[in-house]
């Protein structure tokens, strides 16, 4: 997927972000609280889960970001809502040619909407519910002379989520189901500064 950060400094040691990453759209704000070459950054961020489009032949269709395709699956209707709580701790050398940080992003997500599932026989209009939390520890290291930095991090993820489909009930009486999962997301960037 796509993926495009912008970050604007407001003075006084606040900031504002904004990201996009194909499926989902995020707005943050970001204050740090500075003791000379550590900081403890606080942060407040909302995050909107992007539609889908219905592929044309509904023989499979974009599923919440997984790479299998389940036939007759549409999630062309399901939105999300969410929210994090950034907390980081860094460290900057008194030249600024290397940077570090690691902290905790704990977050939740509330998904809903309409399913789409048709079968050989008929076709059925679902709705959704959804609840996620999801705890990412993260690390990251930043070399390079300003205005340029390479910068290299890694987050390790556990996520609970608990679903459940409000007018479907399928053999044995469940409508709901909960699932666990941990992630690992290594991300390279280059920063340009700009003051």
């Amino acid at each position: 997927f796509p993926w495009v950060s912008m970050r604007l400094g407001l003075g006084s040691h606040n900031e504002a972000g904004v990201a996009y990453t194909g499926q989902r759209a995020r707005i943050d704000g970001r204050h740090a609280l500075v003791f000379g070459h550590w900081a403890l950054s606080l942060g407040l961020g909302a995050v909107m889960g992007l539609a889908h489009g219905k592929d044309a032949s509904f023989g499979g269709t974009s599923t919440l970001g997984s790479t299998q395709v389940l036939p007759g699956l549409d999630t062309s209707g399901v939105h999300s809502v969410g929210v994090d709580v950034p907390l980081i701790v860094g460290w900057r050398s008194a030249a600024d040619v290397a940077r570090i940080w690691m902290g905790l992003r704990p977050g939740y997500e509330h998904g809903y909407g309409s399913l789409q599932l048709a079968t050989q026989t008929d076709a059925k209009a679902l709705d959704f519910q959804s609840d996620a939390l999801t705890v990412t520890a993260i690390a990251g290291l930043a070399v390079g002379l300003r205005p340029l930095f390479l910068a290299l991090e890694m987050g390790f993820g556990d996520t609970r989520a608990h679903g459940k489909l409000l007018n479907y009930t399928a053999a044995g009486g469940s409508n709901s189901a909960s699932v666990a999962a941990y992630s690992f997301t290594p991300a390279a960037a280059l920063i340009w500064e700009m003051r």
